[in-house]
């Protein structure tokens, strides 16, 4: 029985059997509990971090207490940290749920599944001069390891509306997605690709 508030810890000791543990955290009841956005989009084979915010009447918790579930794992997976992994182009509903039964619901749209998105090989350190100038993808994961995104790489792409750039890149052209009247960037917080995105006016999803 939870009497105040606090950390404890259960110990069950059998002769003969190491000592087991359990380590125990009192909180005041959890009152509601919120995704703090309610939709995400993401390409194929991309991972963000969903948060969910546990609210008492002394403290906001997130991701902490609570289990995740997919509705679709074969579309979008998700681990017991809100780690999101997109499988498949389709839609899925992330629910969390605390302890004492809260729920809440994020849907999470995968894009770029099943040959509709294009995935560059992991070996390439760099995208030369309108190298996909005009393709027609509506995503494009670029690999881990890439530095360079070189002049109209992707320039005249109207089709494309989400690129995955590592924190590997580190040089962009000015003028690498000219035409790209609609494109979000992905990338890690504090990133080179997070900064240019800023800078040139295009969208960013920073995890």
């Amino acid at each position: 029985m939870a009497v105040n508030r606090g950390d404890t810890a259960l110990y069950v000791e059998v002769p003969g059997f190491d000592t087991l543990t359990a380590q125990i955290h009192v909180t005041a009841r959890f009152s509601e509990l919120a995704f703090e956005q309610t939709a995400l989009t993401i390409p194929a084979d991309t991972r963000a971090t969903l948060r969910a915010q546990a609210v008492t009447t002394t403290h906001t918790y997130v991701n902490e207490y609570m289990t995740f579930e997919s509705s679709a794992p074969d579309v979008a997976t998700v681990d017991e940290d809100g780690v999101v992994y997109g499988v498949s182009e389709g839609s899925a509903t992330i629910t969390a749920t605390s302890y004492n039964g809260l729920t809440a619901a994020c849907t999470v749209t995968v894009q770029g599944g099943n040959g509709s998105g294009l995935k560059l090989p992991a070996f390439l350190k760099e995208i030369g001069e309108e190298a996909f100038a005009g393709c027609s993808e509506e995503s494009v994961i670029v690999p881990d390891g890439c530095e360079t995104i070189g002049a109209r790489a992707f320039a005249d792409s109207a089709n494309l509306r989400t690129i995955t750039i590592p924190a590997s890149v580190t040089s962009i052209a000015a003028d690498a997605f000219d035409g790209c009247t609609d494109l979000t960037i992905r990338t890690p917080k504090g990133s080179y690709a997070s900064r240019y995105a800023a800078a040139h006016g295009f969208g960013c999803v920073a995890e």
